[in-house]
C-alpha cells in the first residue's frame, strides 16, 4: 500500500538534463477535486505515521539499493555482457560506474521528491478514503502487529522471491525493449526515407 507510490517512482527514469526548448513537455494528468481538508489532514497525519519524515530518506534506501544490485546481477547475467565484462576489466569499470550514477541519480531525485511524494500520497488516501477509515487505517498502525507491518516492510524488497521475480521481470522487460526500440527505429528510418 505505501510503496505503491515509491516503486513507481522509482520505475522512473531519473533525468539526466534539465528540460529545454526542444524536450516535449510533461504530459500533464487530469485536475483533480480538491480534497475534504478535515480528510486531507487525517491523510497527513497517516502519511507520517507510515513514512515517518525523519526515515524517509532511509525507508527509500532500503528500498532502492537491494532494487539496482539486483538489476546489476540481471545486467550482467546477459552473456554478451558478461562476456565484456570478464574479458576487460576496463569495461567492467564503466559498467560499475554507470551503475553508481544511476543509483545516486534516483537517489537524489527521490530525495528531492519526497516532500512532493508524502502530500501527494496524503491527498490520494483522502480522496479514497472517508476520515473514519483512516482513523481505523491510524489505529492499526498503532498497534503492536501494525508496528512491526511498518518496521518490516522495507526489508521485504530484500526478500530472495522479491528479489527473483524483480530479475524475472527485468529480464522480460529488457527482451521486450530492445525488439520494441529495433523496430520503432526501422519504422522511423522508414518514414523519414518517405518524407525526403
Amino acid at each position: 500500500m505505501r510503496y505503491a507510490a515509491v516503486l513507481l517512482a522509482l520505475l522512473t527514469p531519473a533525468p539526466t538534463m534539465a528540460q529545454s526548448s526542444t524536450t516535449p513537455p510533461v504530459a500533464q494528468a487530469p485536475a483533480a477535486t480538491p480534497p475534504d481538508p478535515a480528510r486531507l489532514d487525517l491523510a497527513r497525519r497517516l502519511i507520517d505515521q507510515i513514512m515517518p519524515p525523519a526515515n524517509r530518506e532511509q525507508m527509500i534506501e532500503a528500498i532502492l539499493a537491494p532494487m539496482m544490485a539486483n538489476v546489476s546481477r540481471t545486467l550482467t547475467r546477459d552473456p554478451k555482457l558478461s562476456e565484456m565484462l570478464g574479458n576487460n576489466p576496463r569495461v567492467k569499470a564503466i559498467f560499475d560506474r554507470f551503475i553508481e550514477r544511476q543509483t545516486a541519480r534516483s537517489l537524489a531525485n527521490l530525495r528531492g521528491e519526497l516532500p512532493a511524494m508524502a502530500e501527494t500520497m496524503s491527498r490520494a488516501y483522502a480522496r479514497n478514503f472517508e476520515a473514519a477509515q483512516l482513523r481505523e487505517i491510524a489505529a492499526f498502525f498503532a498497534t503492536p502487529t501494525g508496528a512491526i507491518y511498518l518496521a518490516r516492510s522495507p526489508a521485504i524488497m530484500k526478500d530472495p522471491d522479491v528479489l527473483a521475480w524483480q530479475s524475472a521481470l527485468i529480464v522480460k522487460s529488457l527482451a521486450t525493449i530492445q525488439g520494441d526500440v529495433s523496430d520503432m527505429l526501422k519504422e522511423l528510418s522508414a518514414e523519414a526515407g518517405r518524407s525526403q
